[in-house]
């Protein structure tokens, strides 16, 4: 096993984001309660530029985020949103925030920009997930970068590039699944985790396959 304990990870996209508010603390007290493995947040400023788990829905710091999660859950958080160029001090901020987490083991920071992926790495040590769009990307130049997840859209994924990921070193999630038969699929093809906006749907899956 890797980072995921489980043989396919549910990663509930922003709590369970189908049933209650995307980004509240319903949706991702909802999440824990049908199971989710982890959960995917997004990072972002408070009017005072506070950076924040879900500016406009929990609004919590990420160490009182993870509290607020349980210490089982794996946690994901996007940078993305984040609407500052500059790499280093946006690294810099995220480095400063994570000093006053406790365990880093179960949080992986991620966005598209792998050069701001290497910084926080370089700072921190925490895991990094690069977002990627193409359904061959560059394995090797990713490993380089420290990179260690890949979070690709499932219609993207292809068990070659699953298969080399994986002897690389680097796990594969993906993007965004809301159909138990294509849970399947990702399954069959050797993801790590999907994330989805219904953490019931393994349940729903194993009931078909």
């Amino acid at each position: 096993m890797g980072f995921f304990n489980e043989e396919i990870a549910i990663i509930a996209y922003r709590g369970a984001s189908a049933y209650e508010k995307p980004g509240s603390k319903e949706a991702f007290r909802k999440a824990i309660e049908l199971g989710a493995h982890g959960v995917y947040a997004e990072l972002g400023y408070l009017s005072n530029y506070e950076l924040v788990v879900e500016p406009e829905g929990c609004g919590l710091g990420i160490r009182d985020f993870l509290n607020f999660i349980g210490k089982d859950v794996k946690v994901i958080l996007n940078l993305s949103q984040v609407n500052i160029k500059d790499v280093d001090k946006l690294a810099e901020t995220v480095a400063s925030r994570l000093k006053e987490v406790d365990d880093l083991g179960r949080l992986v920071i991620a966005s598209s920009d792998t050069a701001l992926l290497n910084k926080v790495k370089e700072l921190t040590n925490v895991k990094v997930a690069a977002f990627v769009s193409n359904p061959f990307p560059n394995i090797s130049r990713l490993r380089r970068l420290g990179v260690n997840f890949i979070v690709i859209p499932h219609s993207l994924v292809r068990a070659r590039v699953v298969k080399e990921a994986k002897g690389r070193g680097i796990e594969v999630i993906a993007w965004l699944v809301n159909d138990p038969t294509v849970l399947l699929k990702m399954e069959s093809l050797g993801v790590s985790a999907v994330v989805t906006e219904r953490p019931d749907i393994l349940r729903e899956a194993r009931k078909i396959g």
